[in-house]
């Protein structure tokens, strides 16, 4: 919870600092992005959707999706490293 609040801060302050984030940061909060969008997908099918394919997998979907939400945390945690770096 902490470090939520730690990058959720850190974030804003970039944001509001009117400093333009380098191509390295960026690059990295469109793959923190893409990965959550792709976790948040594997949800939907699995347990919204329902898709045949989902619910055979039995726990690979949640899983991976997991480990996919995991990854967006820290490739967002490296696009926040990077902006303060100035890259």
């Amino acid at each position: 919870m902490q470090l939520a609040r730690q990058l959720a801060t850190g974030y804003w302050l970039l944001a509001t600092s009117g400093e333009s984030l380098g191509a390295q940061s960026l690059i990295w909060f469109g793959v923190a992005g893409g990965a959550a969008i792709f976790a948040l997908s594997l949800l939907h099918a699995r347990y919204v959707q329902r898709a045949p394919r989902a619910v055979q997998s039995r726990g690979g979907f949640t899983l991976f999706a997991i480990f996919m939400l995991l990854f967006a945390v820290g490739a967002a945690v490296a696009g926040i490293a990077a902006a303060r770096a100035g890259r």
